[in-house]
């Protein structure tokens, strides 16, 4: 089953763009909208479109369903001539997950909530 998917549930910054119910799992596309596309090497804007690719990031179960965001994300080329950094994506919000992450940001705190409760440690989140 797919269809359009209300993006109010959505954190700011993003837009969702579909969703799928497939057996045990419910996986939501979305993408990142009005995203600061500046080069991390130079500091300079780029438009220049070089791609795009998903991520996938694993959330809260919801109705008996595992919970996946797929989010589509876009790189772009550096526009600097001499600059060493060639391509990068767009920046992901922050409350969405860090970078390199495979959960949600809040998927993520509660991981980090259980393992130290069961080694019996304060913990204190972001």
């Amino acid at each position: 089953m797919t269809g359009r998917f209300d993006t109010r549930l959505l954190p700011e910054g993003l837009r969702a763009t579909g969703y799928s119910a497939d057996g045990a799992i419910l996986a939501i596309d979305a993408e990142v909208i009005d995203a600061e596309v500046i080069c991390p090497g130079c500091g300079q804007r780029s438009s220049r479109r070089h791609g795009r690719y998903v991520r996938h990031l694993k959330d809260f179960p919801a109705h008996g369903r595992s919970v996946q965001v797929r989010l589509s994300v876009q790189r772009f080329r550096c526009v600097e001539a001499h600059c060493p950094t060639i391509t990068f994506s767009e920046k992901v919000p922050d409350c969405l997950a860090c970078r390199h992450g495979r959960r949600t940001g809040r998927f993520q705190d509660l991981v980090a909530l259980s393992c130290c409760r069961f080694r019996g440690q304060q913990v204190k989140l972001a």
